[in-house]
């Protein structure tokens, strides 16, 4: 599994067929797929290796973890909300710019360290090696009030860094407040006022103006990839026949961004959307020694498919995209193997066309074109290749 850009074409360049990676990075882009994405497209359009990528846990089932707003408007007066001595000039949330929103309700779903944990990354429409804009994320509690928080007899930032002009178009970081309820403000400090702003949370919840759409960036937004959704593999209808289709993991996260440049940084004719994920995989596999301790609950593992038991010699369940990201990479290389010369674009075309629907119908942002069948994907396969060869019989005949 590729960390990085040169462990991508490392790999590639020890003679794999099909490569999958489950890492993801939070000082990554959203509005392209930055130089990892371009390492997956070099890989795969010049070598003909099928990649895959684990889209990410970020989502809270249809729960907004999202903010995006297409025509932002800030404050014309800066201020200092928290004191940090950093005047800003406030974005107004209200993306239909009727009413002043200065500040965004959020909750946090997960505790760490005795304090709640709110991760973000902001973005906005400028090249990511090249903002001419300098934006900070600051946090309050639901009154607008500071959290003062102390670590380890230190005071914690409640601002994530002010980006600088010239570099990375992103302010990120993860902030701690005493409380689940609490408000974020975002600050222009210095430069040009971007038009397109998206904020992007980590299990945590925006109460207004949110989206459980836009939720995946960096390099798994790769064309050239196959971005992965999880399914628990227990529900599936092979595991509990009471379902038509397998159901999706509430932490799967959703795609439906705008692609704004390519891997230059050069602007796109016009906005295009991600049409990520690609397909959803099997998590919650057994193991025998990786994951969460297993469970034989009531709804867990006394079921009648034999293949969908418990078994104490695999005492350890698998989670994650991470988890249905190797699933579907290991149908392709099987798909590979039976037909050595298909193409990544011959081995994609045939998943998706053999998926079965999740959602609404057809292709859509949360379980892309639905959950791999590898069984009707390989003879999908075999049947492209074959039409390949067909010679079209003579006129007359």
């Amino acid at each position: 599994m590729p960390k990085d850009k040169s462990n991508a074409r490392g790999v590639a360049g020890g003679g794999a067929q099909v490569i999958v990676d489950d890492m993801q990075y939070s000082y990554e882009p959203a509005f392209q797929s930055g130089i990892i994405g371009a390492a997956i497209d070099n890989v795969v359009k010049n070598r003909g290796i099928a990649y895959f990528t684990a889209g990410g846990n970020d989502g809270v089932g249809a729960s907004p973890v999202s903010y995006v707003n297409n025509n932002a408007r800030f404050a014309d007066q800066p201020v200092d909300p928290n004191g940090t001595g950093t005047l800003g000039r406030p974005l107004n949330f209200d993306v239909s710019g009727a009413s002043q929103v200065f500040s965004l309700p959020v909750h946090a779903t997960r505790q760490i360290v005795g304090f709640y944990r709110f991760s973000l990354q902001l973005y906005w429409d400028q090249p990511f090696d090249n903002s001419t804009s300098s934006l900070q994320v600051c946090l309050a509690d639901k009154n607008g009030k500071p959290f003062n928080v102390m670590l380890d007899g230190e005071p914690y930032p409640s601002c994530t860094d002010a980006s600088v002009i010239g570099q990375q178009a992103i302010a990120w970081g993860t902030l701690l407040g005493t409380e689940p309820e609490a408000t974020l403000k975002v600050l222009l400090v210095d430069g040009t006022a971007p038009r397109r702003v998206r904020l992007q949370t980590s299990r945590v919840v925006i109460d207004q103006f949110g989206t459980a759409d836009a939720a995946l960036f960096g390099h798994v937004l790769s064309p050239n990839a196959i971005t992965a959704g999880a399914a628990n593999y227990l529900a599936t209808p092979m595991c509990d026949p009471s379902l038509k289709t397998a159901q999706l993991e509430r932490f799967s996260s959703h795609g439906g961004g705008l692609m704004l440049f390519d891997n230059d940084g050069r602007a796109l004719p016009r906005p295009v959307l991600d049409g990520k994920p690609d397909l959803v995989g099997p998590d919650g596999a057994s193991s025998v020694f990786f994951g969460i301790r297993a469970k034989d609950g009531d709804r867990g593992f006394g079921v009648y498919n034999l293949n969908c038991r418990y078994y104490a010699a695999y005492p350890y369940q698998f989670y994650g995209t991470s988890a249905a990201a190797p699933h579907l990479a290991g149908v392709a290389a099987l798909m590979r193997q039976a037909v050595p010369r298909a193409t990544p674009e011959q081995i994609y075309s045939a998943l998706r066309k053999t998926a079965v629907d999740m959602d609404v119908p057809g292709h859509d942002n949360a379980t892309g074109a639905g959950f791999v069948q590898p069984e009707r994907a390989l003879r999908e396969l075999i049947w492209q290749v074959l039409n390949q060869y067909r010679v079209p019989a003579p006129p007359g005949h």
